[in-house]
């Protein structure tokens, strides 16, 4: 009943002030720090930074659809929000604890751009869309603690 609706969307894909990040060795990054992923929860393909946000498209290898929305795609989804929280917890290994306002628009996406917010230092807004723009799922607030 507290879900939110999606914010308003760049209407330029990447957002034009966002600056790229290297996503070739996120998954040895991420490894290094605690968060081991199989491979079929490698599903960042880009990722883009602006200040307290950082915006993602993410995929869904072939074979795997069939759920409201996967698991491996909204994990994929969360990632970028990870590199945002990550940074501001001085190398603590954090796990999602509480979710808020989560809202599932579309069923069957396999493609998604993923908008990251901080809301706090151990919180983010999580919006994501597919391709065409039309809103898939969403959370409010995603709080996380130290493991």
């Amino acid at each position: 009943a507290d879900a939110a609706p999606v914010a308003d969307w760049p209407e330029q894909w990447p957002p034009q002030d966002a600056e790229p990040l290297p996503v070739e060795d996120l998954y040895t990054r991420l490894a290094d720090i605690g968060y081991d992923y199989g491979p079929l929860f490698h599903g960042v393909e880009a990722i883009w930074r602006d200040g307290d946000e950082t915006y993602a498209e993410v995929t869904l290898p072939e074979g795997h659809e069939g759920f409201g929305i996967h698991p491996a795609l909204f994990d994929s989804a969360l990632q970028s929000g990870v590199i945002l929280l990550t940074e501001t917890a001085s190398g603590t290994h954090l796990m999602p604890f509480s979710w808020n306002g989560v809202q599932l628009d579309r069923t069957g996406a396999t493609r998604l751009r993923v908008r990251s917010t901080m809301t706090g230092g151990t919180s983010l807004r999580l919006d994501a869309v597919d391709p065409d723009g039309t809103p898939v799922v969403s959370a409010r607030s995603l709080i996380v603690r130290p493991v």
